[in-house]
Order: structure tokens, then C-alpha cells, then sequence
């Protein structure tokens, strides 16, 4: 038996209530999947992990970081004078201890108690841009954009370089 009459036996055999049956079916197993995909079912973000604002912090991160990358450009030949603007993804992370069952463990009583910190992530570096004397040298930007590729873990095209 081909396939074809298969398909075609199955339906004749449903009729018009089962098609309606298996198509409300489907468009709800498409619906479930969508749901599931756009992670309205995640539960990976445990319960010991907060996303906290520090701005003092993520700013002395950010410039030193930046201070760091301006440093290692100047030592790239043909760039003088780097500026470098960074682009971070997020804020920091605060990991907070918890116990066996999940829930925060919890330093102090009453109104002074306070959750117990285990670290503080600082933000992935998202993209940089450099301005620089001889920026504008295509040889330059490609030293450039392959040194911090590299150091940064950074794909090429989150790497802007241009000259002053």
C-alpha cells in the first residue's frame, strides 16, 4: 500500500470530526511547544541566583577594564592615543549561599538578618569601540580587532575600530 493511500485511508476512516480533532490537536501541541521555546517553562535560573545594581561597582569595573584595553591598544604598532567605549551585557550577579532544600541561607535574626553571599560576577563585556590615531588604516583595525577578539573572547564584529 502506498503512502499516499495511507494518508488517505487514515483520513477517510477519522472523517470530518477526527480531522477537526487531530488538527485542534496539533495547533495546541504547536501552541504548548511555543510556550515552552519562549521560556514561560524555564526553570533554569535557580533560586540562589539575584541580579543586583551595585552602580559604584559596575562603574569602577567599567573603567578600569577600559583603562586596561586603552593600555594594550597603545601597545599595538600604528595606534596612538586610544580611547575605548565598552558595552557591557547586564549588571552584576550576586550569588547568594543556599541550603539543601534550595531556599537562601540567611545570616543574622530579626530585622538585621540578611542573605549570605557566596560572589559577585561582574557583566560579560558585550562589544568595544576604539578611537585612535591610525585607526583609519585598515591594517591597523585588523591588528586591533584581532587582539581583542582575542583577548576579550569577542567575535570580530563586536569590535569597532576608528581613527582620530
Amino acid at each position: 500500500m502506498t503512502e499516499k493511500r495511507k494518508a488517505e485511508g487514515l483520513l477517510a476512516f477519522l472523517g470530518a470530526r477526527g480531522r477537526l480533532w487531530v488538527l485542534l490537536g496539533g495547533l495546541l501541541a504547536g501552541i504548548l511547544l511555543i510556550l515552552l521555546g519562549s521560556g514561560l517553562g524555564e526553570t533554569e535560573q535557580s533560586a540562589d541566583t539575584v541580579y543586583h545594581e551595585d552602580l559604584e561597582a559596575l562603574l569602577s569595573y567599567k573603567a578600569q577594564a577600559q583603562k586596561e584595553i586603552a593600555s594594550l591598544c597603545a601597545e599595538i604598532s600604528g595606534v596612538s592615543h586610544p580611547e575605548v567605549m565598552l558595552q557591557l551585557a547586564g549588571g552584576t550577579r550576586v550569588i547568594y549561599a543556599t541550603d539543601a532544600s534550595g531556599k537562601p541561607v540567611s545570616v543574622g535574626s530579626g530585622s538585621s538578618e540578611e542573605p549570605l553571599y557566596v560572589s559577585i560576577r561582574m557583566p560579560e563585556i558585550a562589544g568595544v569601540a576604539v578611537v585612535c590615531r591610525g585607526g583609519n588604516d585598515p591594517a591597523v583595525q585588523k591588528r586591533v580587532i584581532d587582539v581583542l577578539s582575542t583577548a576579550l573572547g569577542l567575535p570580530a564584529n563586536r569590535v569597532a575600530v576608528t581613527g582620530k
